[in-house]
């Protein structure tokens, strides 16, 4: 007894954890044209397939879970909505919690497809309220028909097996310029052009499946196709396709054309039948020539006149702008070259000799002592050595020796003596005429004899 006591018990320690965990799985189902769930599904190629893909639990998602893409190939197959669809469900007595996954199959092909086994990676709370470790479920592949639409179900001599399939289709037209203002005042010409945009609207299909349109050609009348922009819709999980397609239309001669009318074939997929919708046709009446009203004549006479006045007064604009940005730059450069012609001859020992000089003239003490310092930095050492350099010496030394004894009035004769020394000395640049203008030679500093009595 003791020992089947101590069994129970080990039992119960061992499958107990497992019977508190909840239950998590994953199913797949086909779904119909209502939206319910199949078994069996045989479609048309090209016809919308849907498959639900459903993840239940006991408990609650404590994240949402992620489902591996799937590859089928003949087929385009992606989500037709960005997030999943929850809800609740009871089966049997027990509540789930269900989060489905709807993904849209536009088959290629005919023949048998089968829809691969789906993985997820689930996150779910346990019993308890804590949150489990990942887990991954998986489902079961499905089977479905896809049939080709034969020759007599469409029963028509100009309808080929590659149709569109779709729930429903729209078709429309817009001409540019408008058909209703063509009018005797305003009519085309030999050379102009007109564009047709016809635009398509399929409803339960994507805009890369609808086919491009036939379009006819036109004895006398040139066409040019634009690029088709092709785009998608999606509300609410429902795919709505679009293609735009434009022509240009240019009439090289005159006459009556008449732009044929557009006819395009579908496959009904809820009334399983043949269905199309169409464009009429439009005449269009073309004159001879390019003649103008007398409204256009006189505005393009304005407008070439004025465009004739103008075009001498711009030339001579341009040309007196270039002429003045020239000009700016010569008379900028010009002004450097002065700059720098005028620095160069500021430390040459001309200027220096014209400073002393008029010192000299006002008899400035303090600035004839400076003057004469710096023009004797710029002498030559042979002429520094000269006799007429030693007879500036000593005339210098004598003006300075009465510098703080006498006033000015009383060394005037002294004063007198120094310009005539300044005056023997010949200037540098009259012995240097050859040098080029740009080079100077930069003045070698000489230190004076002592000059103090």
């Amino acid at each position: 007894m003791i020992k089947r006591i101590w069994l129970g018990f080990c039992l119960l320690c061992y499958f107990g954890p497992l019977m508190a965990a909840p239950t998590v799985f994953m199913e797949a189902h086909l779904l119909n044209e209502n939206g319910e769930n199949t078994d069996s599904l045989t479609v048309k190629v090209g016809q919308r397939v849907t498959l639900a893909v459903d993840i239940l639990t006991t408990t609650w998602f404590t994240r949402a879970p992620e489902i591996q893409p799937m590859t089928l190939r003949g087929a385009i197959n992606l989500q037709s909505q960005q997030f999943g669809t929850n809800y609740s469900t009871n089966r049997q007595g027990t509540s789930y919690a269900v989060q489905r996954r709807e993904i849209t199959i536009f088959p290629q092909r005919a023949g048998q497809f089968i829809t691969p086994s789906q993985v997820a990676k689930v996150w779910v709370a346990g019993e308890s309220g804590e949150r489990l470790a990942e887990q991954n479920v998986r489902s079961e592949p499905l089977v479905f028909q896809v049939e080709a639409i034969s020759a007599e179900e469409t029963q028509h001599e100009d309808v080929t097996s590659n149709l569109l399939v779709a729930e429903d289709l729209l078709i429309s037209e817009s001409f540019e310029p408008s058909l209703a203002t063509l009018t005797e005042d305003r009519s085309l010409y030999t050379g102009d052009a007109i564009i047709r945009r016809v635009s398509l609207k399929a409803k339960g299909t994507l805009g890369m499946l609808i086919k491009p349109l036939a379009w006819q050609d036109i004895p006398g009348v040139g066409q040019q196709a634009s690029r088709a922009e092709v785009s998608d819709r999606t509300n609410r999980g429902e795919f709505t396709g679009i293609r735009v397609e434009t022509r240009s239309y240019v009439f090289e001669q005159d006459g009556e054309f008449i732009l044929p009318a557009i006819t395009v074939y579908w496959w009904d997929q809820t009334q399983q039948a043949l269905s199309e919708v169409s464009l009429p046709q439009h005449t269009i009446t073309v004159a001879q020539g390019g003649m103008l009203s007398a409204g256009d004549a006189v505005a393009i006479s304005d407008e070439n006149g004025l465009r004739n006045f103008l075009q001498p007064w711009m030339i001579i604009a341009v040309v007196a702008l270039v002429a003045l940005l020239l000009l700016s730059w010569v008379g900028l450069n010009l002004v450097r070259l002065l700059q720098r012609r005028y620095a160069i001859y500021r430390q040459g020992e001309r200027y220096k000799r014209r400073v002393l000089l008029k010192a000299c003239a006002h008899g400035d003490r303090d600035h004839i002592m400076r003057s004469f310092y710096g023009w004797f930095d710029h002498l030559a050492i042979k002429e520094q050595q000269s006799p007429l350099m030693q007879e500036l010496q000593q005339a210098i030394t004598d003006y300075y020796q009465i510098y703080y004894q006498l006033e000015p009035h009383q060394h005037k004769d002294r004063l007198t003596r120094l310009v005539q020394s300044i005056h023997a000395i010949p200037h540098r640049e009259a012995q240097q005429h050859k040098r080029p203008w740009f080079s100077r030679r930069l003045p070698q500093r000489r230190m004076l004899a002592d000059l103090n009595p």
